[in-house]
């Protein structure tokens, strides 16, 4: 028998939540590098596009170096 939790052991389940303050203070520090980790992902993103676009022209000689800093330098 797998081992479960009771509808009585569930409604005796007791949670801790933090204090609104200690909330306010996790949010003002995190915040902003969740911010930070989002606009990573994001350059993360579009640099692998870019990766994804110019290396098969670059390796099969259809475009050169050259030709493919000014693309990047078009697209940014």
């Amino acid at each position: 028998m797998a081992d479960y939790l009771s509808l009585r052991d569930i409604r005796s389940l007791r949670i801790t939540a933090p204090s609104p303050p200690n909330l306010a203070e996790f949010s003002r520090i995190c915040n902003p590098m969740q911010a930070h980790a989002e606009s990573m992902r994001g350059q993360n993103r579009t640099l692998a596009e870019l990766r994804d676009t110019l290396l098969p022209q670059l390796v099969t000689g259809k475009i050169r170096v050259k030709d493919a800093e000014r693309i990047v330098e078009d697209a940014t």
